[in-house]
């Protein structure tokens, strides 16, 4: 995975430069808002008791993150509209998440469960590359790229602060009001992975908690051409 995010990085920078030689270039200035919700997270809970060794904990199916609020900005180079118009940049990006994490298992005989309240707060900062397949008035486009994702996780209160690689992958219509201005409607999904967090459950338990997630975000964007 982390050899294909190196490729992409690179195949983007390169479209970044082939981009700066052209002539008739514009900048692009975009602000996204909408929500997030998760379709998918995949937990993995290993609980440790003290002096009784480790067990996986059962997740219990209620177990959930709140969507929340998504909103971010974006940076982006684009050669004139030709055959193909295509454009790179900058992209960073602010979500929230609020749930508990419910679970059961059951240790040397002792039965236990855990609710535990949880709390997310993701920056993303993303290397994004834009394909405009129609040129007007309305112009779909895709939109893929590597980036890095700074996690602050509570649990109960306890903070704990991580990096995670992710990938973007996003599709959306920009609706051209005027030349300098657009504004659009965008689905997007940020597949981040191998999270993981070491958290004290209570006085004798630990759990190391690891977390893929793959939210899908439903966005209204704004863009202005600077020049």
């Amino acid at each position: 995975m982390r050899n294909s995010i190196t490729i992409g990085l690179a195949i983007i920078l390169l479209c970044s430069t082939a981009a700066l030689a052209a002539e008739g270039s514009r900048w692009q200035l975009g602000v996204q808002g909408g929500y997030s919700f998760l379709p998918l997270c995949n937990w993995n809970v290993d609980v440790q008791r003290a002096e009784q060794g480790v067990q996986q904990m059962d997740v219990d199916d209620d177990s959930y993150l709140d969507p929340s609020v998504f909103y971010g900005l974006s940076c982006a180079y684009s050669p004139r509209p030709g055959l193909i118009r295509y454009a790179v940049g900058l992209e960073a990006d602010y979500s929230g998440f609020r749930g508990e994490l419910r679970g059961d298992l059951e240790l040397d005989g002792a039965p236990g469960s855990y609710d535990t309240k949880m709390f997310f707060s993701l920056w993303q900062a993303q290397l994004l590359a834009w394909l405009y397949f129609y040129e007007g008035r309305f112009t779909p486009y895709a939109a893929l790229g590597p980036g890095l994702a700074y996690v602050h996780a509570e649990f109960d209160g306890e903070a704990q602060q991580v990096y995670a690689p992710q990938v973007t992958l996003a599709a959306g219509v920009d609706m051209y009001g005027a030349d300098w201005v657009c504004f659009g409607l965008e689905l997007r999904f940020n597949y981040a992975m191998d999270m993981q967090f070491d958290v004290d459950l209570n006085d004798t338990d630990s759990a190391e908690i690891e977390l893929d997630y793959l939210p899908l975000s439903a966005l209204m964007t704004a863009k202005f051409n600077l020049f």
